[in-house]
């Protein structure tokens, strides 16, 4: 038998060339300098998002589930549940000759079956619409400041829209839940209702950062109620009927002054008047400025 020296390397003129060699990565300059567009990146009109639902128990068996609230929200385009969901295709068996079939992977088909199997299963899903402004995604929300003596951005903040949810309030339009009372009764609840969309989907969608409440308008004024996970880590981290209390029927006078006094409390470094306004570049924007300066 004949011993060959450094074996020819299929497919290159330079017998070891590559064996052993480090060679870089052509994109490793631009994904470590933040230069890289990756997939999701990419703006594609009318595309939708979908918000996964998981299961807070580690064993079980789901008895009903009651979409009805969720499928009301304007935007909505489906909730998806093991009652509607399309059937998946079973998993292959395992086969030594087939190396596909010997991957590991679950054998719980997602959205087609009652029973839970673990904490944290997929047991729904929310699929929506973005953010729109007249036909045009919102691509991000802008946190404004004055600047000082005329010197520097107004925008302090930028958060991509991508991960925050906004929810719009009809107020005492028709057919909206407010009757035509004072700003002293309609405020309050506005902004407990703003406070209880944050801390519901905040525990349920682990998934989204932030989100805004569009509050009704009062005359040529805007409001909005902006959180930040982060803004209620604490309220989080308990029951969140500690925080709020249900409530059969919501009323400002079913509301006690403890919880009265914690909403307003809660709230009140989150407030600002908004406007949806388009870039340079051509990106629409939902502008938000502090009622607070």
């Amino acid at each position: 038998m004949t011993q060959v020296q450094n074996p020819p390397v299929v497919g290159t003129t330079s017998p070891g060339k590559y064996v052993g060699q480090g060679i870089d990565r052509v994109d490793g300059a631009v994904k470590t300098n933040g230069g890289a567009k990756f997939a999701a990146e990419v703006p594609y009109a009318n595309l939708a998002h979908a918000a996964l639902v998981h299961s807070t128990v580690s064993r079980g068996r789901i008895t009903s589930i009651d979409t009805a609230a969720a499928s009301a929200i304007d935007g909505v385009l489906a909730v998806i549940t093991h009652e509607n969901a399309v059937p998946m295709r079973p998993p292959a068996k395992v086969s030594p000759v087939d190396i596909d079939s010997m991957a590991s992977g679950t054998t719980v088909n997602y959205l087609n079956t009652d029973e839970v199997s673990w904490n944290g299963q997929p047991i729904a899903v929310v699929q929506a619409q973005p953010l729109l402004y007249q036909d045009a995604t919102v691509d991000g929300i802008g946190i404004t400041r004055l600047p000082f003596r005329k010197v520097g951005a107004t925008i302090k903040q930028f958060e991509p829209a991508g991960s925050t949810i906004a929810y719009v309030m009809c107020g005492t339009a028709d057919k909206c839940g407010l009757s035509q009372v004072g700003s002293q009764e309609t405020v309050p609840l506005l902004r407990r209702e703003a406070l209880e969309l944050a801390l519901y989907t905040f525990k349920y969608s682990k998934g989204v950062d932030s989100i805004v409440s569009l509050l009704p308008p009062e005359g040529q004024t805007n409001g909005a109620v902006y959180f930040k996970r982060s803004n209620l880590a604490d309220e989080l981290s308990k029951p969140l009927a500690a925080t709020l209390p249900s409530h059969s029927v919501l009323s400002y006078g079913g509301m006690s002054e403890v919880e009265r006094a914690r909403v307003l409390r809660l709230t009140a470094d989150h407030l600002y008047n908004s406007r949806f306004v388009q870039a340079p570049n051509g990106r629409t924007l939902l502008v938000l400025r502090s009622v607070n300066g």
